[in-house]
């Protein structure tokens, strides 16, 4: 949900879109990824092999 998410729980997630094969969107705007949470994130989505759709809006990724 909005606002819920901060780089801990987002490397969570990162982990689980890496290998899930029935994960197709995912919503995370507005949220508190900041970089070491985009950092977890990017070769999630990379690797995934069902991710076709991804919302990170309004998260503060920092100048990086």
């Amino acid at each position: 949900g909005r606002g819920t998410y901060n780089a801990d729980g987002i490397k969570a997630i990162a982990d689980s879109i890496a290998v899930s094969t029935s994960v197709t969107s995912i919503d995370l705007e507005d949220n508190k990824i900041g970089p070491e949470g985009a950092k977890a994130l990017a070769p999630a989505l990379r690797d995934s092999p069902s991710i076709t759709s991804i919302d990170l809006s309004e998260n503060d990724f920092g100048p990086e």
